[in-house]
């Protein structure tokens, strides 16, 4: 028997109800070296680049929390057409999307930790409500579940909706996590291969 409306909201996930189409942009195509781009900055780091130790654990953790950044953002993107465009009953595939994309935002936003670090820039600044503190926002609420501040409307944290990712204090947009997704998978291309002395300055 189909799950009302209702039913669908009242007991499984606030909103999902209202879940209808994946606006998750496709990155599937975006970045063709990503498979490779460990095994790139290790040959390249080896005989061309000269890398300071104290860098390469930094390298290593952006390179491999972006590949996976990718892969698990796919990974829910898909779940999420899959879901909204079939039988809602099959609320397992709904907490599949919702767990690729957690696991996505975790590490999209461990890459960017790693950037500050190396670089000594900020991220963001307190409530400044940019892409990048509401990915914290995001990442905190899912990285540390408090039942308790859970409203009593609601059953879960972390939800998806046709927007984004949702949390009782922010949404952050599908295409914003996309382009965020996307600036440090930019970063894994560089990294990865890193210009030669000699070719800085030239096309």
């Amino acid at each position: 028997m189909p799950l009302s409306h209702f039913a669908l909201d009242k007991f499984v996930s606030q909103q999902i109800s209202k879940l209808t189409k994946c606006n998750a942009i496709d990155l599937s195509q975006e970045f063709n070296q990503a498979d490779s781009w460990i095994e790139n900055y290790v040959l390249n780091s080896i005989l061309c680049i000269q890398v300071k130790d104290e860098y390469k654990p930094f390298i290593f953790g952006i390179l491999r929390r972006a590949q996976m950044a990718l892969v698990e953002y796919e990974n829910g993107r898909k779940s999420l057409k899959d879901y909204a465009d079939g039988d809602k009953n099959r609320i397992s595939i709904y907490f599949r999307s919702l767990y690729h994309f957690e696991i996505a935002i975790s590490l999209t936003y461990q890459a960017h930790e790693l950037f500050m670090k190396i670089t000594g820039a900020r991220l963001f600044e307190k409530n400044d409500n940019s892409q990048l503190e509401r990915l914290n926002r995001v990442y905190n609420v899912s990285k540390h579940l408090e039942p308790s501040n859970i409203p009593n409307s609601h059953l879960h944290a972390v939800w998806l909706t046709n927007e984004g990712i949702c949390t009782n204090s922010t949404v952050l947009k599908h295409e914003e996590l996309a382009d965020m997704i996307k600036d440090i998978c930019k970063l894994a291309d560089k990294l990865s291969n890193p210009r030669l002395p000699d070719q800085e300055g030239t096309a």
